[in-house]
């Protein structure tokens, strides 16, 4: 047994009546060998052998060490007498480890164990605090965040930041998991952090109030000065004065924008079954999260106005496309539309007056695990003076 200076031995033992230990330690300036002799007892009866048997005990004690744990090697072989030394290669090396403290375990805590990665959508990295700790075998808890060690098993599904206090997702992720994994490590001991990251459906559904946008009847807006024009033109007041009064033009039609999806994940890494959030009749509007994305492919057609209202411009064929916030000329969606010079008119306008508003909820037809929440206008007053 050769074991570096500050690993002592201090004793080998029998553990079996049938065999004889002896021991001699040489040392040296870095190193201590150890040669133990093992023979059978002569004077003790012979028994039948079943399976394994413990033959010998080694102690080893470490000296002072001020870390909270350390680790040593101990390399040692066994020469049968009669035979060769064994090669380098059958040589085996131990690791001891000694800790100050009896710690048995440790355990993340994190404020959730699901993310929903909307950072494909957004650009914006979700992230979940981690924090750390150690459970000692009289029941002491204590905060290792500052001194762990951590990894993701694939982060092509979740990452963990360099100082191990949060798993995050920055939209780079080109899948989810049912079970992704962050391992952290302290000292000899490890824990997994078991995940659930939902990832949205690709591409995006966007839907158009109305795809063809047609002018309307009775309803004339002044037309606006060439703002390109007014920029790039050395004209004087006169030129302008008459752009601006170039008269009226029939409005057209507007499309409300709203942008669906749905959140799924997988079973198991490796595999193809896919599990959709609340089920595969749901879907989520994700307008709010990506309207700063949303872009007329021809903007001479079509604008935006209030980010989410189509407003036509001039007669022609287009698509609007939702921008990947992350990859140049990346598209998460599109939907195309037309502006035509159809005429429709205006036939009813009505007004409803709301005085109250109730909410109910009840559980989802088709998930037990979602409660689905309606909310009812009342037109009906019921005070004097009520607003």
């Amino acid at each position: 047994v050769k074991a570096k200076k500050g690993v002592n031995l201090l004793q080998t033992k029998s553990k079996n009546a049938q065999w004889k230990v002896d021991w001699e330690v040489q040392s040296g300036a870095k190193h201590s060998i150890t040669t133990i002799d093992v023979n059978k007892n002569k004077a003790v009866k012979q028994g039948d052998v079943l399976g394994n048997v413990e033959v010998m005990q080694l102690d080893f004690e470490m000296e002072n060490f001020t870390s909270l744990s350390v680790t040593r090697r101990i390399n040692w072989n066994i020469d049968y007498k009669g035979q060769n030394p064994p090669p380098d290669s059958e040589k085996v090396v131990t690791e001891l480890t000694v800790v100050q403290r009896d710690i048995q375990a440790i355990i993340p805590l994190a404020m959730d164990t699901e993310i929903i990665n909307t950072a494909i959508l957004t650009g914006r990295t979700v992230a979940i605090p981690i924090k750390m700790v150690s459970i000692e075998m009289n029941g002491a808890v204590t905060d290792i965040s500052a001194f762990v060690q951590c990894k993701s098993s694939n982060e092509d599904i979740v990452k963990v930041s360099m100082n191990c206090d949060y798993v995050f997702v920055n939209g780079k992720e080109t899948r989810g998991s049912m079970n992704a994994r962050v391992i952290f490590s302290y000292e000899h001991l490890s824990a997994p952090l078991e995940l659930t990251v939902w990832v949205p459906k690709l591409p995006l559904q966007v839907e158009l109030s109305d795809n063809n946008l047609s002018f309307i009847k009775g309803w004339r807006v002044p037309i606006l000065p060439d703002r390109r024009s007014t920029r790039d033109s050395d004209a004087d007041d006169e030129d302008d004065e008459r752009r601006v009064s170039r008269g009226c033009t029939l409005q057209y039609q507007r499309a409300l924008v709203k942008v669906l999806t749905q959140f799924h994940t997988t079973s198991t890494e490796g595999t193809d079954q896919v599990i959709t959030m609340l089920g595969p009749d749901w879907q989520v509007d994700v307008t709010d999260l990506v309207q700063d994305s949303l872009k007329v492919a021809d903007p001479r057609i079509a604008e935006l106005v209030d980010r989410t209202v189509l407003v036509g411009l001039e007669l022609g064929s287009t698509v609007l496309k939702v921008e990947s916030p992350l990859a140049v000329d990346a598209v998460l969606g599109e939907s195309a539309f037309s502006v035509t010079d159809d005429k429709v008119s205006i036939t009813e306008m009505r007004v409803h007056a709301i005085s109250a508003l109730t909410l109910s909820l009840q559980p989802s037809p088709g998930n037990s695990h979602t409660m689905v929440a309606k909310a009812t206008g009342i037109q009906t007053l019921t005070a004097p003076k009520q607003v």
